[in-house]
């Protein structure tokens, strides 16, 4: 079995050098406060006026939570859970594919279309998540249909300190994280371990009423993020290396069950940046990525291989000139894949990229202009308009408006069946999306609210279809709209409170078709959170206790809309206690009430196909700093 040979010996070459320079320990503060100003990593800046979240990793009550909890924190975002192993993630009800995920700014969706893992990013590397709402592939590029989801990980600082942080939990539940930051004649270094691992084998409930134990369901993942920080000449340069293995079971679903099957994964990525600003409001920004994937599936039909690689290169240039900021940029993406099950296929994107942000007044309006010239299809043309009125010194209104696509994945054009006849369509064109969303954001002292209405025309959605018994293919057929509202509100009644909550109501419809006017499947209407945070002093320690509630309605399970699937309503709770100056314990308990409603469920001419979910869990963590 192929591993990353120099995996370990990385890990302990920076081992030992993080722990040369770490002689002399200082207090990291960690906090809760929202970020003030963008992190490096962050694409907020590509679409000043568009609706926004960023969901911060400070407290340390969150040290608990993995990174999908950390996620389903955002309204919007619909990332249902499937029980162990990878789920799919999405915006304002579009699909996985047609939500752009990155790292640093880094392109993360696979060209196959396959669901991406957010258990390779363990949550110890992350430091906050950026969620951008709406159809901008004029600022982020092919995929943005729904928005994008930019995860933002650590960067080194100037301080030395080693973090040593251990989780126990229910069904095998174990992570391991050590992270250790330094510098050295202002080169700042980093470096975050992390092992994950889970047995997942929960009892759970089957529709004939016996009650079985999910196997073949664990997961283990060994994760290395080391960056080093520096400035040469006055550029400000990063250089990052993530490495992830990872080996885990694949039990299939319920009606479809692979007790034996088993996937590992490689994956690196290593990404430069540097920037550069000068005198005459003028600046230059570089950066290239690497991005490598290989799986292996060990299956009882046969094993199978595939390896993807994106290599990807940016250079962007910025021109300050007092009320309006002038930019281009010139994007290149090349896409290698290599796969037993689709064959070998390569495509490259070159993109240019016109914005301009002007700010006066009481205004502030944006506009971003895209040209992709992509390998295997048309040429494209997309845009993205924004305003944001500073009405008053609490009150803004913001609009946007902007167009998108989505090429068809490799899985689309070239994907094998076992057990049916998959036939091709090369006339397989792009889905495409016009998106326009308006509303209004108040802050008043210790209190918060925004709302805004929403609205997605998609056209030439790909859908499977069947053109013969035991025949499949994929053509442009679908129309489909989505129109909603997001909500969201906080207060701070007083310095040891803090309440916050968010709704978002999604009608994702058909718009032509047989079902025309039917709710898509799978798509759930409305999600509902609360959070209250607690900040107590309890005989002098320090607390941090969290109370969590989310609503998940539930959603069609066929495109007739006949089967629907039961709500759910997960309470969580959680608390941290400072012991001591360098030293924190925590515990945490999920799905109190015990709720198992599945978030999986798919009716189908060949049978109904579920993903089980595990009821309530506990997991217990000891943090140290040195």
């Amino acid at each position: 079995m192929n591993r990353f040979l120099s995996f370990r010996f990385i890990v302990f070459l920076c081992i030992f050098v993080i722990m040369a320079f770490s002689a002399r320990a200082e207090e990291i503060i960690v906090t809760a406060t929202p970020i003030k100003e963008p992190s490096k990593g962050s694409v907020l800046d590509k679409s000043p006026t568009s609706f926004k979240e960023v969901i911060s990793t400070g407290g340390r009550a969150y040290g608990l939570t993995d990174t999908t909890d950390l996620l389903k924190k955002a309204s919007s975002v619909d990332l249902p859970y499937y029980g162990g192993g990878m789920s799919p993630v999405s915006l304002r009800g579009s699909g996985y594919q047609e939500t752009l995920v990155l790292v640093d700014g880094m392109r993360l969706n696979p060209v196959t279309g396959d669901m991406l893992d957010l258990t390779l990013i363990p949550v110890s590397e992350i430091d906050s998540i950026e969620v951008i709402k709406g159809s901008d592939t004029a600022s982020f590029g092919e995929a943005a249909m729904g928005g994008v989801i930019n995860i933002v990980t650590k960067n080194p600082t100037m301080e030395r300190g080693l973090n040593v942080t251990s989780t126990q939990g229910s069904y095998g539940y174990g992570l391991y994280s050590l992270d250790m930051n330094t510098f050295f004649n202002e080169v700042g270094f980093m470096l975050d371990l992390t092992r994950y691992q889970y047995k997942g084998d929960f009892m759970y409930d089957r529709d004939d009423g016996t009650r079985v134990r999910r196997l073949n369901n664990d997961s283990q993942v060994n994760s290395m993020l080391a960056k080093v920080a520096f400035n040469l000449d006055d550029w400000d340069t990063m250089l990052s290396l993530d490495l992830v293995d990872q080996e885990k079971g694949a039990p299939g679903v319920e009606g479809w069950l692979t007790p034996f099957d088993q996937k590992d994964v490689e994956q690196g990525r290593l990404h430069l940046s540097t920037k550069r600003s000068f005198d005459n409001g003028l600046s230059l920004g570089i950066k290239a990525g690497r991005l490598y994937h290989r799986e292996t599936w060990e299956r009882s039909i046969g094993d199978t291989r595939s390896r993807t690689v994106n290599n990807e290169l940016d250079a962007d240039l910025g021109l300050d000139l007092g009320i309006v900021d002038l930019g281009a940029e010139l994007y290149w993406l090349r896409e290698d894949l290599s796969s037993d099950d689709y064959g070998i296929h390569r495509r490259n994107t070159a993109s240019c990229i016109l914005r301009a942000v002007l700010k006066r007044g009481i205004w502030e309006v944006s506009l971003s202009g895209r040209y992709d010239r992509p390998s295997g299809f048309d040429d494209r043309w997309t845009y993205h308009s924004g305003v944001r009125m500073h009405l008053s010194k609490h009150l803004d209104m913001k609009a946007n408006v902007g167009t998108a696509y989505h090429e068809p994945t490799m899985g689309q054009l070239y994907a094998p069946s076992s057990y049916f006849i998959f036939i091709q369509n090369p006339s397989l064109g792009p889905e495409k999306s016009f998106s326009w969303d308006m509303g209004p954001e108040i802050k008043y002292g210790k209190v918060g609210l925004g709302a805004d209405y929403f609205f997605t025309r998609y056209k030439d959605m790909i859908k499977m279809d069947y053109p013969g018994p035991g025949e499949f293919t994929y053509v442009n057929l679908a129309k489909t709209r989505s129109r909603g509202i997001e909500a969201y509100a906080w207060v701070r009644p007083v310095e040891m409170v803090k309440i916050s909550a968010n709704y978002t109501n999604n009608n994702f419809r058909y718009g032509s078709g047989e079902y025309e006017s039917k709710r898509l499947k799978q798509r759930p209407s409305q999600i509902a959170n609360v959070l209250l945070d607690l900040y107590p002093r309890i005989y002098a320690h320090e607390v941090d206790v969290t109370l969590a509630y989310q609503f998940r309605e539930g959603f069609y399970t066929n495109e007739a809309n006949t089967e629907k699937t039961g709500n759910r309503n997960l309470f969580d709770a959680g608390f941290t206690v400072k012991l001591s100056r360098d030293a924190f314990v925590s515990f945490k308990v999920r799905n109190i009430f015990d709720d198992t409603h599945t978030e999986y469920r798919n009716t189908t001419p060949w049978g109904n196909y579920w993903f089980p979910v595990p009821g309530r869990t506990y997991r217990f963590s000891m943090h140290l700093k040195f």
